[in-house]
């Protein structure tokens, strides 16, 4: 897969973010290899006409097991180049090195200046994960203080139901204004939409960072169109992204394991240590009763596993949701401690994945937030995380759920 955003540099030019896609298991390996290397060669053409005007060649490798998960794994790629306004015809060439097969991608680009005073808006780029970075690294998938994993495929389903996205706006003046995200149907009619979010413009620029679950999303084509209204509520830029959902279940990993009948799901608990089978009951707290939280652990490792053998045997269905959730939070939110610890992953292990995301980074010596939004449950769910520390460990301030905090004044954590 192939696919492209356009943003403006800091001196106003262009700069052109090429994003690639190809399955691992599309690679030849050496049989002498050991472990497995697939290597390849990247190539990329940017013409003007007939007139060669950029051209960037680079070779990798990438080592992969014999197992069917890491076969269908992706290799993302990123090539990024500063150009002049004008219409380009890139040609991408990826060869196999150990085969010698190659396949050919051809795509025409537009390029147009970015309007030095008027309100514009950058593309949209689509990605699996958009994260704040605090490694302060210069990792080819960073923008400013992001860590943004590119979608080339545009495509969400079970297995990454998030729609995460970023764009750029610039030329804002220090007014307030509101972000609106909207999904079209196939037909460009309103499918879902969200209710406007208040931003402010900060150094005449604006990052808009969130996420939307598609999980309840029908397969099909859609297109995610965010939109930015003025202090008088009129509209002032307009992006819009195509993209496409599928509903069928790919088996893959322990989730796979989970989802059979109840002796195969619970097998792996035959041989999970103490620290799994600990961690395992602890992340699912929310499903246990107070008896069975002080019964659990003041067994042995042997009892523990008799015991969460008989509590997912009570609640069949639950263990597969639940192990799915639990990777999403460990792979999403885990750093100095465990993702199930963090208040984000436990409110996603009980909630499951929100409906809206919105993320609000550290500005101007302020807080940076999140908003959670579930619109599925009655009379809808709202969570409120503050990164008060600033080392991207958001705390839980406010929510509407039962059992959860609730602060009517939290909005005192970013003001």
């Amino acid at each position: 897969d192939l696919d492209f955003a356009r943003f403006r540099t800091a001196d106003h030019q262009v700069r052109l973010e090429l994003y690639y896609s190809f399955y691992r298991n599309q690679f030849t390996v050496a049989k002498e290899d050991s472990p497995k290397v697939a290597r390849f060669e990247i190539d990329v053409k940017l013409f003007q006409g007939d007139s060669l005007a950029r051209h960037r060649n680079w070779s990798n490798e990438n080592i992969f097991n014999d197992s069917k998960e890491s076969n269908n794994e992706m290799f993302l790629s990123i090539s990024k180049f500063v150009l002049s306004p004008g219409v380009y015809r890139c040609v991408t060439t990826i060869k196999d090195l150990n085969s010698e097969r190659e396949g050919v991608a051809e795509r025409t680009i537009p390029v147009k200046g970015f309007p030095d005073k008027t309100i514009s808006m950058s593309d949209i780029e689509l990605a699996t994960s958009v994260a704040k970075d605090t490694t302060r690294s210069n990792g080819v998938f960073r923008k400013g203080s992001y860590q943004v994993i590119p979608n080339p495929g545009a495509l969400f389903g079970p297995h990454s139901p998030m729609l995460f996205f970023y764009t750029e706006l610039y030329n804002l003046s220090d007014s307030s204004y509101a972000v609106e995200y909207s999904i079209l149907d196939g037909q460009n009619r309103i499918y879902r939409s969200f209710p406007p979010q208040p931003r402010k413009g900060a150094r005449g620029e604006l990052v808009e960072v969130g996420g939307i679950n598609s999980v309840t999303f029908p397969g099909g084509k859609y297109t995610l169109r965010i939109r930015l209204f003025d202090s008088a509520g009129n509209v002032v830029a307009t992006g819009t992204k195509r993209f496409y959902t599928y509903r069928q279940y790919f088996s893959r990993g322990p989730v796979a394991r989970s989802s059979r009948g109840t002796e195969g799901a619970l097998e792996d608990l035959r041989n999970a240590s103490e620290e799994a089978l600990d961690r395992e009951f602890h992340s699912a707290a929310y499903l246990a009763t107070k008896e069975e939280s002080a019964i659990f652990d003041q067994l042995k490792p042997e009892g523990k596993r008799r015991f969460l053998m008989e509590f997912w045997a009570k609640r069949p269905g639950k263990r597969a949701e639940h192990l799915q959730r639990l990777q999403y939070a460990e792979r999403q939110y885990g750093g100095i401690r465990p993702g199930w610890r963090t208040d984000r992953g436990r409110v996603v292990i009980k909630y499951g994945e929100p409906d809206q995301v919105d993320k609000n980074p550290s500005l101007r010596g302020k807080h940076g937030y999140e908003i959670w939004r579930y619109f599925q449950h009655k009379g809808g769910l709202i969570f409120v995380f503050v990164d008060k520390g600033g080392k991207d460990d958001l705390e839980l301030v406010h929510s509407n759920a039962p059992g959860e905090i609730s602060d009517p004044n939290w909005k005192r954590w970013i003001e």
